[in-house]
This record gives C-alpha cells, sequence and structure tokens, in this order.
C-alpha cells in the first residue's frame, strides 16, 4: 500500500517583524531544498576527473498564489517583494498517513520581484513572488 501524500491543504507561511503570515492560496511554490556542487580536483597525475563535493547552492525561485487584491497578508508579502527584503518562509506539508506528524521545511528567500502573471480571459490570475533562496534550508517535524 502506498504512503504518498497529497499536496492539497499545504500551507505557505512568511514571517514578517517576528510574526508568521500565511501566503493565501498557494498554486505552485516550485523545488524545495539544496543542491550540491562539485568541485574539480583534478590534477595532472589523475587518470580521469576527479571531484569533491562543493558548497551547497540553491536555484532562482518563483511562487505562485492565486492573486487576493485585498488580502492583508498578500498585501503585506507583495510590499515585503517590492522592498527586495530578504525573509524566511515556511511550508508545512499536510500529515503523514502513519505518524500524523507533518514535515516542515524553512528557507530564507531574498526577494526581488511580485508580479501578476499574464492573464487569460477564462483564467484565475495568480500572484507571482520571485527571488532566491539564500542559506540552507532546514526540515522540521511538527
Amino acid at each position: 500500500m502506498t504512503k504518498a501524500i497529497l499536496a492539497a491543504g499545504l500551507q505557505v507561511e512568511f514571517l514578517d517583524g517576528g510574526t508568521w503570515y500565511t501566503a493565501p492560496e498557494p498554486v505552485d511554490i516550485g523545488n524545495i531544498g539544496d543542491v550540491g556542487n562539485f568541485v574539480d580536483v583534478t590534477h595532472l597525475a589523475s587518470s580521469a576527473r576527479e571531484y569533491i563535493p562543493g558548497l551547497r547552492d540553491t536555484e532562482e525561485k518563483t511562487m505562485s498564489f492565486r492573486f487576493i487584491d485585498d488580502n492583508a497578508d498578500q498585501i503585506r508579502l507583495r510590499g515585503l517583494a517590492d522592498a527586495q527584503t530578504s525573509t524566511q518562509f515556511r511550508v508545512t506539508f499536510p500529515a503523514t498517513v502513519d505518524a500524523g506528524t507533518k514535515a516542515r521545511a524553512t528557507f530564507t528567500m531574498a526577494l526581488s520581484a511580485q508580479q501578476v502573471e499574464s492573464p487569460t480571459p477564462d483564467g484565475a490570475l495568480n500572484l507571482i513572488i520571485a527571488g532566491r533562496v539564500s542559506g540552507t534550508t532546514a526540515w522540521t517535524t511538527v
């Protein structure tokens, strides 16, 4: 029997002034986690390329939310993006099947932009928050 978990119920929050706020109606939050790099340490006596693990890195990140013009928390998030600040985000996943615990990822993101995704006549409006994760992602259980 599978132990897969649906993403429905996933919660995204952001930190501003010491208080956690909900980022309402997430649609797509992109990949979460760090990516290792490799350092080429090949030398003249090597018979093939040699590598060692290097510093972990992140990619540029975009998160998409339904655009809710009058939502106070979303207005706050858009303001942080406009000011190009760095803020912490935490993503809490739905409960696991057996234990009933929830995994949580916390990371700092340097925000660079907020945009409304290109509208279509029959599509919902989406807010795009863009930036880059700075440092590593911390994983905990709640």
